[in-house]
């Protein structure tokens, strides 16, 4: 989401407001700094005598190319914003930039601060006292705007046993709503043998095991120590539309927690999270916590009405999605809801092409890129951020969460391993810290893996 953060020249609060907004992960518009080796426009550039202008001398000003130039830079940036934030105090530039993104029906944000009152800041309902009222107020309008969480919400949905599980209902949203200039189409979560469909539900909590099938449910120890056969099992075995959560549905809601600055925060720091140490969960091992017992921040809309505990904990295994001697391959859509053969014989593995020729892993010195020639090495990590690529990447590898869909510096780590079968697990474990998150990624395993670290969870679609 863009911000144009609108204010005085000699306002030393915007600087701050600028960067608590860029901290947030949002792209801000700085008008001092514009862009690399600019610092913003003054008068001076067309006349060092302008304070003695006459309105004749200062009606010519207006046109001359360096006012026009900037002006335009200025002006793309507000007509392009999804938001103003008017910092005060200001003076006239700001209040007229205010009042045309109000004008134009934008959200505008107004901090204030010392200042005469003025009643007709009463056209915007977004009234604020400090930075961090700012930031959190930013937050909601970009969860609005977005299609925001309240369009989320928790149902109880039974099984075919009979017993509950608490699921987080996520309606359809597009490419382009999470990925700056992706095309108008649904995220591959919510296309079912080439058929959207209305909304996915994903389990709340990480799931336990009862009479062999997966559950989520609130304050339980969650279920480890299973591979990915035995975790895809319990899914299934509560009924049709029941399946392990598929890394398409997985990577739609990590590009949604990106795009609404509410990438969770979690258990990973040994039952708290390590850049927020006050924030904990009920810990029952020394190292895990029970389901969805962290606060609000550690769900993936930081709300009560979030799913729970994406980032660290335990692993969770995802379905549809594998590497074959480091060649990706998925079950097309999000089929692998379906209930279809994710053997390691299944002809639904389709490799994820580009110009007819499939997309590999391979090593680098310093990582892992992203390549159609032959893969080198045998398994390699790296930042998710620093993946590299020799080819140009396909919107389909970056909808399903497995290459960059930006220059975000995202910490969450990724794994490859280059040879045979490699199933994925996401999210990250207890002392996994800054590697740990939703874009975090371990394609380096085999599916016969099973540990006290991994985990799962159940998804449900209306078949």
């Amino acid at each position: 989401m863009k911000i144009y953060v609108a204010s005085s020249w000699r306002n030393n609060i915007q600087s701050l407001v600028v960067e608590a907004l860029r901290k947030a992960g949002y792209e801000v518009y700085d008008f001092k700094n514009p862009e690399p080796g600019n610092h913003g426009f003054h008068w001076e550039e067309i006349d060092a005598g302008w304070q003695s202008w006459t309105p004749g001398e200062f009606k010519a000003a207006l046109a001359h190319p360096i006012a026009e130039a900037r002006f335009g830079l200025d002006m793309k940036a507000l007509t392009e914003c999804d938001v103003c934030v008017l910092v005060l105090t200001s003076g006239r530039s700001a209040h007229l930039e205010a009042g045309y993104t109000i004008g134009a029906g934008k959200p505008t944000v107004i901090m204030l601060q010392d200042g005469e009152p003025e009643l007709m800041y009463k056209m915007t309902p977004y009234i604020c006292l400090d930075i961090k009222e700012v930031v959190e107020c930013v937050k909601t309008i970009s969860q609005k705007l977005n299609g925001g969480y309240k369009t989320m919400s928790n149902e109880l949905i039974f099984d075919t046993f009979g017993k509950p599980s608490m699921m987080v209902k996520i309606p359809k949203f597009y490419l382009d709503e999470v990925i700056t200039g992706a095309p108008h189409v649904p995220l591959p979560a919510f296309v079912i043998d080439g058929v959207e469909i209305p909304e996915i539900y994903v389990s709340k909590y990480q799931n336990i095991i009862a009479d062999g099938r997966a559950y989520s449910l609130p304050y339980q120890q969650p279920a480890v120590s299973v591979n990915f056969d035995e975790a895809r099992k319990a899914c299934e075995n509560k009924g049709k539309g029941w399946h392990l959560m598929t890394n398409a549905e997985w990577a739609a809601i990590a590009l949604w927690c990106k795009k609404n600055s509410t990438l969770p925060r979690g258990n990973n720091n040994w039952g708290s999270d390590h850049k927020h140490g006050d924030e904990k969960g009920v810990c029952f091992d020394g190292c895990k916590v029970l389901t969805g017992s962290g606060p609000d921040a550690w769900s993936h809309d930081h709300t009560s009405q979030g799913i729970f505990d994406l980032n660290g904990n335990v692993w969770e295994w995802v379905g549809g999605l594998r590497l074959l001697n480091g060649e990706i391959q998925v079950i097309a859509d999000n089929n692998a809801a379906k209930h279809v053969d994710q053997s390691p014989e299944s002809n639904e593995w389709q490799p994820v092409l580009l110009d007819g020729k499939s997309l590999k892993y391979s090593e680098t010195k310093d990582g892992i890129k992203v390549t159609t020639e032959e893969p080198e090495g045998n398994w390699n990590g790296c930042r998710f951020a620093d993946l590299e690529t020799d080819v140009e990447i396909p919107d389909t590898l970056k909808a399903l969460g497995l290459f960059p869909a930006d220059d975000s510096q995202l910490t969450d780590y990724f794994w490859a391993g280059l040879s045979g079968e490699r199933l994925p697990f996401r999210g990250g474990i207890w002392g996994n810290a800054s590697y740990a998150g939703v874009f975090n990624v371990n394609l380096h395993y085999s599916r016969a893996l099973a540990g006290t670290s991994l985990g799962f969870r159940s998804a449900f679609v209306n078949l």
